[in-house]
């Protein structure tokens, strides 16, 4: 289940992966080389990867204005992906 451009969550019958993935570059025997930079957080169900994501989200907002956008953009994704999987 894709979040954003950088976020998915996977599960399974051990629990839910948040995953973040993103595009990267760097410098290999003066080669520019691009690759995928991944991160994973393991948790037991989806409500967790999904205030893992939201503390990710608003750690990156520079003012308060910033945060409660942040925090009700992802307050809709939750109520759009509670009201599919119901």
């Amino acid at each position: 289940m894709r979040i954003d451009d950088n976020y998915k969550i996977d599960f399974d019958n051990m629990g839910a992966t948040l995953i973040y993935e993103e595009l990267r570059t760097r410098m290999k025997d003066g080669e520019e080389i691009k690759y995928t930079y991944t991160d994973k957080w393991y948790y037991l169900n989806i409500q967790q990867c999904l205030n893992k994501y939201l503390d990710l989200a608003i750690g990156n907002t520079e003012d308060v204005k910033e945060c409660i956008k942040k925090i009700n953009e992802v307050r809709s994704f939750i109520n759009k992906f509670v009201s599919l999987h119901q």
